[in-house]
């Protein structure tokens, strides 16, 4: 997997995300947001952002839930911050 953006690493997870550009179709714009267990390697959970992400990866709780932010956009779309509840 490559860490086109940085590498968050939790207390069980590795989180980063692949441009869907480079991985699926050369003309896609968007980014494939991976969670990988630490222990085992194994993907745990992986989503298709319609946005290009870019800059790292960060977390915070609130609320007793975990959430995942990255910066998205650009181009041909408005900066924005989105972010993503993790749930087991």
């Amino acid at each position: 997997m490559l860490a086109e953006g940085g590498i968050l690493v939790t207390k069980s997870l590795l989180i980063s995300y692949l441009a869907q550009k480079d991985e699926i179709d050369p003309a896609a714009r968007g980014s494939i947001l991976v969670a990988l267990d630490k222990a085992t390697g194994e993907t745990v959970g992986d989503m298709l952002v319609e946005q290009r992400l870019h800059g790292p990866p960060m977390s915070y709780m609130h609320d007793g839930s975990q959430y995942i932010a990255v910066a998205g956009g650009g181009r041909d779309k408005d900066d924005e911050l989105l972010v993503f509840a993790l749930r087991r």
